[in-house]
């Protein structure tokens, strides 16, 4: 924590000087403009120099103000305490800088005749102190400005990074429920194939085990490059290959420019899985799933497409499930950018595409 506060104190204090400058400069100029006796006008750097340690003071009192109303407020004692420091602090301050006024008139600005110093004193509280305790309250009131508006940028902070965590935590829980779905349904198919066919059975356990060791280690995992995600898609289609045997026929047509693209982990297995399980083991004999990717604009396609028996009433319900966890993880993802859809295809089967924003693997 305090290798964070330095840099904000050191910029802080750069700012009130730069500020007090600007003021001093202001009324310097203001001086310059005054109606002088023409034998006593004084040049802008004499008039500057008389100017500076007036403005300088309250420079060097702001911090002092500024931290003795954060302390009282923090201390939660009510308004009679908050109005009894800063009448006590009002006072020394004005005093202080009242003090620093008459010494820079009859240091710098020293006139023939001039009043001794404690008169000038008491003639500069009398007729200034409306005006000093004016700039006194300035003070105060810029403080509590800045206070309210680093209050405000932290509440806005806070309140983006819960919405964010909550989105992360929501985009979890969805990948959870297809991680499940899917697993329950390839050790379905493992207890059929092992009482039909043994030896492939013993292979497709082996498939499971890599699969479900990758599962597992990236559960944390929301976005990989395209190219990773149809890794896991082909070890999954090897499950369901060894299942179908001939029966199966996947096509591929990812153009390499879209290998790299980002995409949600575990986008494409369901719809996949939904192709071959709602599509393909519907019908008697051979089906195919094909699996494509386009980048148009900034858009990336991509497309799940099979020969089966298309999305019709006997496809249901546990088609949609998958669909349906699938889009609100587009949705939190990428909020109304993101698009699912499914259709029939005029040739038979089913067409599913998503569209994504282009978004490629950092170098």
């Amino acid at each position: 924590m305090s290798g964070n506060r330095k840099p904000a104190s050191w910029q802080s204090g750069l700012f009130t000087l730069a500020a007090w400058t600007v003021l001093a400069l202001v009324a310097t100029v203001q001086a310059s403009f005054a109606n002088w006796p023409p034998t006593q006008r004084p040049s802008f750097a004499l008039l500057l120099a008389w100017q500076l340690p007036q403005w300088y003071s309250w420079a060097a009192l702001t911090p002092l103000i500024l931290r003795a109303d954060g302390h009282a407020r923090r201390s939660g004692r009510g308004l009679p305490t908050l109005v009894v420091l800063h009448a006590s602090v009002a006072t020394v301050a004005i005093l202080a800088h009242s003090i620093v006024v008459t010494l820079a008139d009859s240091w710098i600005l020293a006139a023939p005749g001039q009043q001794p110093f404690g008169t000038a004193l008491l003639l500069h509280l009398r007729s200034r102190s409306q005006f000093e305790l004016l700039t006194y309250s300035g003070i105060v009131g810029v403080g509590y400005a800045i206070a309210f508006f680093h209050r405000q940028q932290r509440e806005a902070l806070a309140a983006a990074e819960a919405q964010a965590e909550l989105a992360r935590a929501e985009l979890r829980a969805l990948k959870m429920q297809l991680q499940p779905h899917f697993l329950f349904n390839a050790l379905q198919s493992l207890i059929v194939l092992n009482g039909r066919d043994p030896q492939s059975g013993s292979e497709m356990m082996h498939h499971l085990a890599s699969l479900f060791r990758y599962v597992l280690g990236t559960s944390h995992v929301q976005e990989v490059a395209l190219e990773e995600e149809l890794g896991f898609v082909d070890r999954y289609l090897d499950i369901e290959r060894l299942r179908f045997q001939e029966r199966l026929d996947v096509r591929f047509d990812v153009p390499a420019e879209t290998r790299k693209a980002m995409v949600p982990h575990f986008l494409l297995q369901p719809l996949v899985e939904n192709a071959i399980r709602h599509g393909i083991a519907q019908q008697v004999g051979t089906g195919f799933v094909r699996i494509a990717s386009r980048h148009e604009d900034a858009i990336l396609r991509l497309i799940v497409e099979d020969n089966g028996v298309g999305p019709g009433a006997d496809a249901g319900e546990s088609r949609n499930s998958g669909l349906d966890i699938t889009r609100r993880r587009l949705t939190q993802l990428h909020g109304g950018i993101a698009q699912l859809s499914i259709e029939a295809r005029a040739e038979g089967g089913t067409t599913c595409m998503i569209e994504l924003p282009w978004k490629v693997v950092s170098p």
